[in-house]
């Protein structure tokens, strides 16, 4: 609609990408189109409406589209000059809020405003178009501005989050003393903190904080409820000296464990989700992918920690039970699959004990160019191999279910990992491979049926973890 602005709108756009592609994935449900006019105030308080656009998404993008309007509004005398203000105070309360993530969002709402002014027939509206530009533009200059050594993540009049099974998480929210203990860890006493984020927190169970530095890469800090961030460390330590993955592979390399906080601290690994790629039918990738969990299957480390065959089936049941408990008409059916892959199960012979990662799946990979990096070394044990086989290929058929539109590609990069992988391993059962195949799908089934979309995701698992499951059999 404004041609002459095109130029200033790529630019705009190409800024507004990058600032996004840094920020992490983050889902809860959010109300998709959440702004003032939304909220309606009566003699019993507020009411929320128009859930039309309600979605699982980044929840700063509730906040950002609410931030943009009263931006846009309190320049058009609409709303009040403390509005957007005290909007963001009411936030921090409940949420550690970044100024620069706060700007990058509040540029994406208004960028989605631009072009209202024309549609609502105003007057002036190429005026008003330029406007929103402009603010859009201020926006990312503050999302671009450096971070000031404080610990901006954290809202200091915000109260931190508590957790009774994680006494120490109290202090590693705290960034005077984590800045000491960081630059202790690294050996680097000119590091300086500049934001601390609880990137994710299972309640009694473990936690996982980013901390931000100027200038250098994140550190990433992780607390578990159980005594097992000693072997934890240890174990990532040896599989990152080793680089076991391959000497190109790059990996989470671990800094240090801190006993008195109890936090394994590790370096950033670089590089980009891989699911666009999967989408696409990377089969190159696949391949890199197949070789690079080779390696570790072929390096010959001892990790100590055993996981046998009944380990690996001992969660299903549980699953079982929590499918017929989200959906009741798909019990009979996982049940069948968990009776069918036991009565397999029962049959197979020949476990061997290699290093394995234990939790492979594509999203525990990344790729920087045409290099990958490998994330998440926790439960790395001696196992059998087709562990982490079967947990991969099952978890890009759980990613075709989730991206219907692209499930040709991506069983065509399924087909080729599981073709590299016994190609590099001769030794590898298929009716080992499709029992665990299976057994995972039941898995995945009863961790997705409680979601969104769970009752068609369930059934797809279990449809495609019964297929599997008769190729064992046979």
């Amino acid at each position: 609609i404004l041609p002459a602005a095109q130029p200033r709108l790529d630019r705009i756009v190409g800024l507004l990408e990058n600032r996004l592609a840094r920020i992490d994935d983050e889902l809860a449900i959010g109300h998709g189109d959440f702004y003032d006019d939304q909220a309606i105030v009566g003699d019993d308080g507020i009411a929320l409406i128009d859930l039309d656009e309600i979605r699982i998404a980044h929840p700063m993008l509730d906040v950002g589209n609410m931030l943009a309007h009263l931006n846009f509004n309190e320049t058009r005398g609409l709303v009040g000059r403390n509005a957007r203000e005290a909007f963001i105070a009411g936030m921090r309360e409940r949420r550690n809020m970044d100024e620069r993530d706060i700007a990058v969002f509040e540029a994406a709402g208004l960028l989605k405003l631009a072009p209202g002014p024309f549609r609502r027939l105003e007057p002036n509206w190429r005026a008003g178009v330029a406007d929103i530009l402009d603010l859009t533009a201020q926006a990312l200059d503050r999302a671009a501005s450096p971070r000031s050594p404080v610990a901006l993540a954290i809202d200091p009049d915000a109260a931190p989050v508590r957790d009774d099974a994680l006494p120490e998480l109290l202090a590693l929210q705290d960034p005077t003393p984590m800045q000491r203990a960081l630059r202790a860890a690294t050996g680097n006493s000119a590091l300086m903190l500049a934001g601390i984020r609880l990137q994710r927190h299972k309640p009694g169970r473990r936690a996982v904080l980013r901390y931000d530095m100027v200038g250098d890469d994140a550190i990433w800090g992780k607390i578990f409820a159980s005594n097992r961030g000693t072997r934890v460390h240890e174990i990532a330590r040896a599989i990152c000296a080793a680089r076991a993955f391959g000497p190109d592979v790059a990996l989470p390399d671990p800094i240090a464990f801190l006993p008195e906080l109890r936090v394994l601290l590790q370096r950033s690994a670089p590089g980009e989700a891989i699911d666009a790629r999967l989408c696409a039918g990377d089969e190159r990738l696949a391949d890199a992918i197949a070789v690079a969990i080779h390696a570790l299957h072929a390096s010959g480390l001892d990790l100590g920690r055993v996981h046998d065959l009944a380990s690996e089936l001992a969660p299903l049941g549980p699953r079982v039970r929590e499918v017929g408990a989200c959906h009741p008409w798909l019990e009979n059916s996982a049940r069948e699959l968990h009776a069918r892959v036991l009565a397999a199960a029962g049959s197979l012979r020949g476990w061997r004990r290699v290093a394995i990662h234990r939790d492979f799946y594509h999203g525990q990979a990344l790729v920087d160019g045409e290099r990958l990096a490998i994330l998440d070394l926790d439960d790395a044990a001696m196992s059998e191999p087709a562990v982490d086989i079967a947990n991969f290929a099952a978890h890009l058929d759980l990613l075709a279910l989730q991206r219907p539109d692209h499930a040709g590609d991506i069983a065509r990069v399924r087909d080729r990992f599981l073709a590299r992988s016994r190609e590099l391993d001769p030794d590898l059962d298929g009716s080992m491979l499709a029992v665990l195949t299976a057994g995972t799908m039941l898995r995945l089934a009863g961790i997705h049926a409680p979601r969104e979309d769970g009752a068609r995701i369930a059934a797809g698992l279990l449809a495609r973890g019964a297929r599997v499951a008769s190729t064992a059999a046979a």
